[in-house]
């Protein structure tokens, strides 16, 4: 869960700037256009709109959003972590299925046996997650012993079956399956990549990081910010950014149906400000999740209220993505974290007197977000 909060905007070409390694300066120097769509659409479109686009596709119907998001994605670049993987046994020919059996009665076996395969090998990381989880973890899921867990073998037997997933057909799993499976490896892909790479401490760093960092499952490779806005946020576009899975994409089969507004108490990117890591099995990942909200938001450093000023404290979660809670509003964020408060506290009814009292609009006050590594 990154958002790019701070831009650099190099104009003009510093001397500092110069010295940076060529990837990171473009980077950076794309990141300044971004932030300023006008003179990158002066810079770009005008000047050579054939060397950037299809000839059938101009930028009105692209978009600029989709534009940026190409354009990043090329110049941060992609790091699988599990390859080479594994891959799945071909379905049997048709040629040689029962005879007397109809052509749709096999296909139905066939989406049955490919659903079974792909639950089994989503199964299969589950206890080598766990081993991590319970060796290298803090009680509450807060911290990571990071030197700990790259040396020792509970990591690399993670590693190896890690590369089991190009066995897997998440497109054939349940919403339900797609949502475990999808929350669990966003937050082993990222131990995984802090383990072999490193974190960076600023959001520029972080956003590149999660849009580099990725695994390949089945036939289709995913980064952390694939997982969560393309899969668990049902494709969504964010800030500046299109939806991750353009229109002819293969993998928009395996996003959810729509954004889940619970996986962002649950995901963890490996920061200090982030939810703590946790582990969601199938059989009551709803309960889990509304526990998850429920113990983040019962921590004021994500979410404290003032009723004296009339003004809610809230996580920079509630701003990035603000849409997925309540419409994107001020009332609808605020409506949705009081209903996901725990019903008894005090916190809960302190919210719902502010919100429900005569006065000015009640204020959100977002916090800022601390990148430091959750050691």
């Amino acid at each position: 869960m990154v958002a790019l909060t701070t831009f650099v905007t190099p104009l003009t070409v510093h001397s500092r700037a110069r010295r940076s390694p060529p990837r990171l300066a473009f980077v950076r120097t794309f990141a300044g256009l971004v932030a300023h769509p006008a003179s990158l659409r002066a810079r770009l479109l005008p000047a050579s709109p054939a060397a950037l686009l299809p000839s059938s596709v101009s930028s009105m119907t692209m978009g600029l959003p989709r534009l940026f998001s190409i354009l990043f994605r090329a110049l941060v670049g992609t790091r699988v972590l599990n390859e080479p993987v594994v891959k799945a046994l071909p379905v049997a020919a048709r040629g040689n299925r029962r005879s007397g059996s109809s052509s749709s009665d096999e296909d139905v076996e066939d989406a049955v046996g490919a659903a079974a395969a792909a639950a089994a090998a989503a199964g299969a990381l589950r206890g080598d997650i766990l081993a991590l989880h319970t060796r290298y973890l803090s009680e509450d899921g807060s911290s990571v012993d990071y030197d700990g867990l790259r040396t020792s073998p509970e990591f690399a037997a993670y590693v190896d079956r890690t590369r089991t997933l190009g066995a897997l057909s998440p497109e054939v799993l349940t919403k339900r399956q797609r949502l475990v499976l999808f929350m669990n490896l966003y937050n082993a892909l990222t131990i995984h990549a802090v383990c072999v790479a490193g974190a960076s401490t600023s959001s520029l760093g972080r956003l590149i990081w999660t849009t580099r960092m990725a695994y390949r499952v089945g036939d289709h490779v995913y980064s952390l910010s694939d997982m969560e806005n393309g899969v668990l946020r049902g494709n969504s576009p964010m800030l500046i950014f299109s939806p991750p899975f353009g229109p002819s994409d293969p993998r928009r089969k395996v996003a959810l149906p729509a954004a889940e507004p619970l996986i962002h108490m649950a995901l963890n990117c490996a920061a200090a400000s982030c939810p703590p890591v946790r582990y969601f099995e199938e059989d009551n990942v709803e309960e889990a999740l509304e526990g998850a909200a429920s113990s983040f938001l019962s921590d004021d450093a994500n979410c404290a209220v003032d009723s004296k000023a009339r003004t809610v404290h809230l996580s920079a979660i509630f701003s990035w993505y603000a849409v997925d809670f309540g419409g994107g509003s001020d009332e609808g964020v605020l409506g949705w974290v009081r209903d996901h408060l725990p019903e008894a506290s005090d916190k809960r009814a302190e919210l719902t007197d502010l919100l429900s009292s005569s006065g000015s609009p009640v204020r959100v006050q977002i916090n800022k977000y601390d990148w430091a590594l959750n050691t």
